[in-house]
């Protein structure tokens, strides 16, 4: 989501730039940026040696409600549960931080893949930090996903100082088993933290300049 940003600025800048790259990302999102797609992205119809001026007007672009983090994959430390990842994602937008958790693939058995999911008791599982109590997570949407409000999420990020932990229990099945995740260090979430500020501050940029363009 910053690189889209990103690109939008470089439109916006225009009288310093010659050429724009019209790119697209996996999910389909539009970046514009000034160098030829990559790490992910498309090309698209527009050819890169095609002059800027021809690049859609701002008030055509779609500018995400939100700023959204990589994922942060983690894999599970018992070999019973190879296949299974987890991943951390934070985002931003205009009320603050929510970090969320998601959990994918399938566990291999000898009677054929099993689908997991989180288990329905959201007092099982969440972070730690240090050792210290678990933060649980505020929701669970479907089998598949937790996540923590704006309140929580911030009282995260202020906790954020040097160990953490993510504590899951998973439902092979019906199969309800507590798991440990390796720890990582605490400054992954400050660090996403810093450049989510950077993007909203970003969006924001464009979403200022999209509202000063005149009407076409």
């Amino acid at each position: 989501m910053f690189t889209i940003f990103l690109g939008l600025a470089l439109v916006i800048d225009a009288a310093a730039q010659t050429h724009v790259y019209r790119c697209q990302d996996a999910n389909g999102h539009w970046v514009f940026q000034g160098r030829k797609c990559g790490d992910g992205l498309t090309s698209v119809d527009t050819p890169a040696t095609e002059p800027l001026r021809s690049s859609p007007s701002l008030r055509d672009t779609s500018i995400p409600t939100r700023c959204e983090s990589p994922p942060q994959r983690f894999t599970f430390a018992d070999p019973a549960l190879d296949g299974a990842e987890l991943s951390l994602v934070m985002s931003r937008d205009a009320s603050g931080y929510q970090v969320v958790f998601n959990l994918g693939g399938v566990i291999e058995r000898d009677d054929g893949p099993v689908p997991i999911q989180f288990s329905e008791r959201l007092s099982a599982q969440g972070l730690r930090f240090d050792e210290g109590e678990l933060i649980a997570p505020d929701f669970r949407r479907g089998d598949k996903q937790l996540g923590y409000g704006y309140a929580r999420s911030a009282i995260l990020l202020e906790r954020a100082t040097s160990a953490l932990t993510i504590d899951t229990e998973l439902e092979p099945r019906g199969y309800s088993q507590s798991l440990l995740s390796a720890p990582i260090a605490a400054s992954v979430l400050p660090a996403l933290r810093s450049d989510l500020l950077r993007c909203h501050l970003l969006r924001e940029r464009v979403r200022m300049a999209m509202a000063a363009e005149p009407e076409q």
